[in-house]
């Protein structure tokens, strides 16, 4: 269920903070804000949709991070890094949450997919 100020992540990859849930209105199809952004979906796929208070909880195994490793969270050292596997993934969770890194930025997998230029 997605709730207002949580994140959530839509099925095409984009990530964003819940602003506004309007009430639905029977012209018009449901969906939900994200920061800037309407998302218009169905009622069925907003049921299905889940929000997590934290953006660390969005990130899938191929999304690309960007991440703050300096010890002293000066901005210096920022680094991107994909976790391959999800138990590499799971790393970079306990790291987040035990505050050794800190997430500065994601680009997801979809979006990564969608913008790479095949040969």
């Amino acid at each position: 269920m997605i709730k207002v100020g949580e994140y959530v992540r839509t099925p095409n990859g984009e990530i964003g903070k819940v602003t506004d849930i309007p009430k639905h209105c029977k012209y018009f199809d449901d969906g939900f804000s994200l920061e800037h952004k309407f998302i218009e979906c169905g009622r069925l796929i907003m049921k299905e949709m889940m929000s997590y208070p934290a953006l660390e909880d969005l990130i899938t195994v191929g999304d690309l991070m960007y991440i703050d490793i300096s010890p002293d969270d000066c901005g210096g050292i920022v680094v991107p890094r994909i976790a391959e596997t999800l138990a590499e993934g799971q790393e970079f969770y306990k790291k987040f949450k035990s505050g050794e890194y800190i997430l500065k930025g994601v680009v997801t997998k979809e979006r990564l997919e969608k913008e790479i230029y095949r040969l």
